[in-house]
C-alpha cells in the first residue's frame, strides 16, 4: 500500500507543483486494485477517476474501513485537483485526514499532510503550507521501507521549495543538501526520473545561492545542469533553470542576455502546471522590456503575471469560504458534542439520585453502615502503620540508590579519565611507533589491542553497575523503541546520567560533534517533538 500511496503522491507533484510526471517511471506493484485502477486514470480521465474513488468510498464506509476511505478520498482530493477545483481536492485532503485521526498509519498521513501542503504553496499559502508540509516530515519513518526514500526526498523539496519562496535561504539551502543526500538512498527511479529530481535539486540550489549573495556561484551551477535538465525532458525543470538565468545576468546589469535565458523560460511556461513559476517568469520578462525601454511588451507581459494573481487570489477566496464553513461546521459539532455531555451527566445524577433514596430507604443500611465505618477506622489506622512502615523502608531504598548512583558517577568518570589517557597512550604509541625498527611494531600493536581491550571490559563494567542502579532501564526501552542499536542505548545511558556531549564523546571514543549527529537521529528514532527534551524523556524510563 505504501508503493500505491508513493503514485498518489507523484501524481499530485505533476499537477500541483512541478508540471511534470513520473508515474511511467516507478515501478510499483499496487495492493489495491480499485485504487491503481483510479491512479491510471487522474492524468488523462480525472472524471472515471473520480467515479472509481467514490465506489471504492462507498464500500469502504460499508465495511467501516478508515484506512481505505481515507484512500478512496485522498484519491478524490487528486482527481479534482487534475481537474483544478483546488476547492473541493482541499476538502476531499481534510476528509482523508478526518479518517485517518484514529489511524496507525503514519506513512499515510505523510502522504496526505504532504498533498494538503502542496495545495497550498501552490498558491502561496506559505504558513500552512509548513505547517502540513513539516506534519508530513514528522511521520516519516526512514526505517520502514526503502521507498519511504523516494518519497521523502520530494518532500525535503517541496519545503526547500517553500523556504525559497518566504526568502528563508539558509534553510532552504539546508534542505537542499539533505535532498541531495537523501536522493542517494532512492532506489527505483528511472534515469529520467532521476536526472529530473537532479535538475529540480540543481535548480533550487542556485536559486539559494543566488539569494544569498553568490552569483557566480548560482551561475556557474544553473550552466553546468543544462545537461542534466535536458536528460529529464521536464518543463518545470528547464523553465526554472532559464528563468534563474534570466535573474542571474539581470543583476549583473547584462539584460541582453537576461532577456534572451527569459524569453526562452516564457515558451517553456505555456507547458508548465504551476502558476507561482509562470507568474515568476512572466514578471521577470516584462521587467527586462521595462529595462530595455519596450513599454508595450513590458505591459503585455505584466499583465499575464497579474491574470495569474487574479487566478491565486480567486482560488484563496474560495478556501476562505471553504474553511469558514468548516469552522462553522466544527463548532456545531462541538455545540453537539457538548449538549450530549451534559445530558450524559444529568442522567448519571438522576441515577445516582435513585440509588441514594434506594439505600436510606432500608431501615437496617443505618446500623450496618456504622459497623462498616467502625470496621474501615480499624483497617486505615493498620494501614496507616503499614505505610508508615513502607516509607521508612522506601526512604533507606532511596539512599541506597543515591549511594550506588554516586558510585556509577564515579566509575563513569573514571572510565572518561581512562579513556583520555588511553588516546593520550595510543597517540603517543602511534608516534613511538615510527621512531622504532620495524621489528618491534607487533608489540606495539599487541600492547595498543590490549588496552583497547581493556577499555571494552571498563565499558561492561560500567554497564553491569548501572543496571544495578536502573533496573530494566534498557528493557523497557528496547520495548518502548524496538529499533535502537547498542551504540544508541549506550548514549541513552549516559544521557540517563545527565553526561555532557565532551564526556559522553569521551566515554564512547568519538568527536563532540559525532556525539551531536547521534543526539539527533536518537530524536529521530524515538519520534520526539521539537520542543520535546532529549534528557527529560530519557530520564521516564
Amino acid at each position: 500500500m505504501k508503493r500505491n500511496l508513493l503514485i498518489i503522491v507523484v501524481i499530485l507533484l505533476f499537477k500541483g507543483l512541478y508540471g511534470h510526471s513520473q508515474v511511467n517511471s516507478i515501478e510499483l506493484t499496487a495492493i489495491d486494485s480499485s485504487v491503481q485502477k483510479g491512479m491510471l486514470e487522474i492524468r488523462n480521465e480525472p472524471n472515471k477517476a473520480i467515479s472509481i474513488f467514490n465506489e471504492l468510498l462507498n464500500e469502504s464506509k460499508q465495511s467501516f474501513d478508515s484506512l481505505t476511505s481515507a484512500k478512496a478520498l485522498n484519491g478524490l482530493g487528486l482527481a479534482y485537483g487534475a481537474k483544478s477545483d483546488y476547492a473541493k481536492s482541499l476538502e476531499f485532503h481534510y476528509d482523508a485526514l478526518n479518517y485517518l485521526s484514529t489511524s496507525s498509519s503514519t506513512i499515510t498521513l505523510s502522504y496526505v499532510n504532504n498533498n494538503i501542503g502542496i495545495l497550498y504553496l501552490k498558491f502561496n499559502l506559505y504558513d500552512d503550507a509548513l505547517d502540513y508540509l513539516l506534519e508530513a516530515e514528522r511521520y516519516i519513518n526512514l526505517n520502514q521501507d526503502e521507498d519511504i526514500y523516494n518519497f521523502y526526498n520530494l518532500l525535503l523539496l517541496n519545503i526547500s521549495i517553500l523556504k525559497g519562496r518566504q526568502d528563508k535561504n539558509e534553510e532552504s539551502l539546508r534542505y537542499i543538501i539533505e535532498a541531495e543526500r537523501n536522493l542517494q538512498n532512492t532506489t527505483g527511479l528511472s534515469q529520467k526520473a532521476r536526472a529530473s529530481r537532479l535538475a529540480i535539486t540543481a535548480n533550487e540550489k542556485a536559486r539559494a545561492y543566488f539569494k544569498l549573495g553568490r552569483i557566480d556561484s548560482a551561475l556557474i551551477l544553473v550552466e553546468k545542469n543544462i545537461q542534466t535538465v535536458a536528460d529529464a525532458n521536464s518543463p518545470f525543470a528547464l523553465g526554472k533553470g532559464l528563468f534563474y538565468l534570466g535573474e542571474i545576468y539581470k543583476a549583473k546589469g547584462e539584460y541582453a542576455k537576461a532577456l534572451f535565458y527569459a524569453t526562452k523560460a516564457d515558451i517553456v511556461a505555456n507547458s508548465i502546471e504551476d502558476l507561482a513559476t509562470k507568474r515568476e517568469i512572466y514578471f521577470l520578462v516584462s521587467s527586462l522590456y521595462e529595462e530595455t525601454n519596450n513599454t508595450k511588451k513590458a505591459l503585455i507581459y505584466l499583465k499575464k503575471g497579474t491574470k495569474i494573481d487574479d487566478e491565486i487570489y480567486d482560488v484563496k477566496n474560495t478556501w476562505a469560504l471553504y474553511k469558514l464553513k468548516r469552522d462553522i461546521r466544527t463548532k456545531e459539532e462541538a455545540q453537539q458534542a457538548a449538549l450530549l455531555e451534559k445530558e450524559k451527566k444529568f442522567n448519571k445524577k438522576l441515577r445516582t439520585l435513585y440509588l441514594l433514596l434506594a439505600i436510606f430507604s432500608i431501615v437496617f443500611a443505618f446500623f450496618y453502615f456504622k459497623y462498616l465505618r467502625g470496621r474501615y477506622q480499624k483497617k486505615k489506622e493498620q494501614f496507616e502503620q503499614l505505610q508508615q512502615i513502607t516509607e521508612l523502608e522506601l526512604q533507606k531504598t532511596k539512599e541506597v540508590l543515591e549511594i550506588n548512583k554516586r558510585e556509577l558517577t564515579s566509575a563513569a568518570l573514571q572510565i572518561i579519565e581512562n579513556g583520555e589517557t588511553v588516546q593520550l597512550f595510543k597517540k603517543e604509541l602511534d608516534n613511538f611507533k615510527q621512531n622504532i625498527d620495524k621489528v618491534h611494531h607487533k608489540k606495539l600493536e599487541r600492547l595498543s589491542i590490549s588496552i583497547t581491550n581493556n577499555s571494552r571490559k571498563n565499558w561492561e563494567e560500567f554497564r553491569s553497575r548501572f543496571e544495578q542502579v536502573n533496573t530494566d532501564f534498557f528493557k523497557n526501552l528496547k520495548i518502548e523503541h524496538t529499533s535502537l542499536s547498542s551504540s544508541e542505548l549506550k548514549l541513552c545511558s549516559f544521557l540517563k546520567l545527565n553526561f555532557n556531549s565532551k564526556d559522553i564523546a569521551n566515554l564512547m571514543g568519538i568527536s563532540p560533534d559525532s556525539v551531536k549527529v547521534s543526539r539527533y537521529r536518537l530524536r529521530k528514532k524515538l519520534e520526539l517533538e521539537r520542543s520535546d527534551n532529549l534528557t527529560n524523556y530519557i530520564d521516564k524510563f
